[in-house]
């Protein structure tokens, strides 16, 4: 009812709006009159005498001159009637805004009631329900959410305004918005089951450590079978101790997660605190990782296409690979070839890599073990760099450094 009554002023506003405008030009066309008589005094009197004359010379101008005079007289009242009008445009004005007020508040009270206009049901989990959602969320691949543990005639969750318990059954096929703590987090699940107590469509997960958001998991489930998911995730390189956000948009295909992997540069101005609490949050605080992604103005600083599995790159098809950027946006590395727990583990993979030595990219194709293991590395300039790779579908930017 409430969206109703909103679509309903929003259109009489607009009608309203368009009748002023119609005022508005009335107006304007009735000063234009006046400054026309106003400034034009001698073409006024010479139109006088072109009239005198046309008198002397004609019979049948009195009954014209008539007629003129009633054009003007009418000409008078529709202007008169046109003031009268352009009068009640102040009154309009207080009118919309009086609408306008009056939506903007409709407006406010339709966010409060997000989650009823969404059919969420906001509820307090039970202990089996929380560990059915739990998830490493140390691992930069921890995607799939425990099969529930209850049965349909459990109790999994309580009202949060009735106190009211409710069972597996009667939140079947319903989205449920979950809050609650778990080893000193916030979590908050937004999703829902089917009656096979499979996890079914779009379920997210957003968990906030001292009120600032960590971790993000949205994923869709058919009957309990994950189909894709997408995540955030802040860790720290192994390498260099830098704090970075990865996202991860992938597939289940069985055995591995297949897809890509965005690393970016730690961006300070992504840490704001929530302005929500467990009896506050709504259907529209809880958030994507696109939505999340979208914010991030840092530099991308790799790049991983491959597959994934027990949290590390892990991927033999030959058809993976990393690249690494330097902060300005050039390509640092780029490796081409299987991996093993994170490591270039292949017979027959190839590498680009800068050298700050040589001043110049260096190409090396053969065995890695975690690195380089032949002695054959070229120099090549960005030429031949274009041509090693022409054959090949990279699905990132690629920038190279000027040797």
């Amino acid at each position: 009812m409430l969206i109703q009554q909103t679509i309903l002023l929003r259109r009489n506003i607009r009608g309203m709006e368009e009748n002023k405008n119609k005022l508005e030009f009335l107006k304007s066309l009735r000063d234009w009159w006046i400054d026309f008589f106003d400034n034009h005094q001698f073409f006024c009197s010479v139109l006088a005498s072109i009239i005198a004359s046309i008198i002397l010379t004609s019979v049948t101008i009195p009954n014209r001159f008539s007629n003129m005079e009633n054009n003007v007289s009418n000409i008078m009242s529709d202007m008169d009637n046109i003031n009268k009008k352009i009068e009640k445009i102040d009154g309009l004005d207080s009118r919309l805004k009086v609408l306008k007020t009056n939506i903007e508040n409709i407006e406010k009270i339709t966010d409060k009631l997000d989650d009823r206009v969404y059919n969420i049901n906001k509820l307090t989990p039970t202990k089996n329900t929380i560990d059915s959602l739990s998830l490493s969320f140390n691992d930069p691949n921890a995607t799939v959410l425990s099969t529930p543990l209850w049965d349909s005639k459990d109790i999994i969750a309580i009202d949060l305004e009735t106190n009211l318990n409710h069972t597996a059954e009667e939140l079947a096929n319903k989205k449920l918005l979950l809050p609650y703590i778990e080893n000193g987090q916030e979590i908050y699940f937004l999703g829902q089951f089917n009656e096979k107590n499979h996890w079914d469509g779009h379920c997210i997960i957003n968990v906030f450590e001292n009120d600032y958001l960590i971790f993000i998991m949205d994923a869709v489930y058919n009957d309990g079978i994950i189909q894709f998911y997408k995540q955030m995730l802040p860790f720290k390189l192994k390498g260099t101790g830098e704090y970075v956000w990865s996202f991860s948009h992938r597939y289940f295909n069985g055995k591995s997660n297949t897809g890509e992997s965005w690393v970016y540069h730690e961006d300070k101005n992504l840490y704001s605190k929530k302005l929500f609490d467990f009896n506050t949050v709504t259907y529209n605080d809880i958030i994507t990782t696109d939505q999340f992604k979208r914010s991030v103005t840092t530099p991308l600083e790799s790049y991983y296409h491959g597959n994934t599995s027990d949290g590390n790159y892990n991927d033999t098809t030959g058809q993976s690979y990393v690249i690494r950027f330097y902060k300005d946006g050039n390509v640092r590395l780029l490796y081409y070839g299987d991996f093993v727990d994170s490591v270039f583990i292949d017979d027959n993979a190839w590498e680009i890599y800068y050298s700050n030595k040589d001043n110049s990219y260096i190409y090396c194709k053969g065995k890695f073990e975690g690195e380089y293991k032949d002695e054959d590395k070229t120099l090549v300039s960005i030429d031949e760099i274009k041509e090693i790779i022409k054959d090949y579908k990279f699905e990132c930017d690629i920038n190279w450094k000027d040797n």
